[in-house]
């Protein structure tokens, strides 16, 4: 519980004194079985001094042997070549969340790629979101803000980049 609170915190200091706050999130649970529990989050935090709300989404994968959290780098091996099927084989995810349309997909697909986002946003694949479905995986970054998003969600399908799995289990078959 302390994890999901921990993500919607804020730094007091960036704010004046109690400024009012308002955080409406939604969250399923994407994947679950003896191995694993995949949730994501998803939602607007307002805060009063804004002048937009932002768009939020985080995802907790959590090893129901070990109770670790399982990150991106737990999974996979995320490099150049892992980055080149990202580009080649994502596809839009549709659910359980969305922060654009179907139609939009390959726009803001091409807004993460280097011609557009500097440095990619493999470059620190430790703070990449990411959360399990039971046919592939929902990567979640960062997004352009004139996009009119605040995150980007593609999905790979677990064939597409088996070559690059690291666990000796395979968490999402039971």
């Amino acid at each position: 519980m302390a994890k999901v609170q921990d993500m919607a915190s804020l730094d007091p200091s960036l704010f004046p004194e109690n400024p009012r706050i308002d955080v409406n999130y939604q969250s399923a649970v994407t994947l679950q079985n003896s191995k694993i529990i995949s949730v994501v989050f998803w939602g607007n935090t307002d805060i009063e001094v804004s002048q937009f709300p932002t768009t939020d989404l985080y995802a907790l994968n959590i090893d129901l042997t070990s109770l670790e959290l399982i990150t991106l780098k737990d999974l996979y091996t995320v490099n150049a070549e892992f980055e080149k099927v990202f580009f080649e084989k994502a596809f839009f995810p549709s659910d359980p969340i969305t922060s654009y349309s179907e139609e939009k997909f390959s726009e803001m697909l091409k807004l993460q790629t280097s011609e557009y986002t500097l440095p990619s946003p493999f470059t620190n694949a430790d703070s990449m979101r990411c959360f399990l479905k039971p046919e592939g995986i929902v990567l979640s970054m960062p997004a352009i803000h004139a996009s009119g998003s605040d995150h980007f969600e593609a999905e790979l399908l677990y064939s597409d980049i088996q070559d690059y799995y690291l666990p000796e289990q395979i968490y999402w078959n039971e």
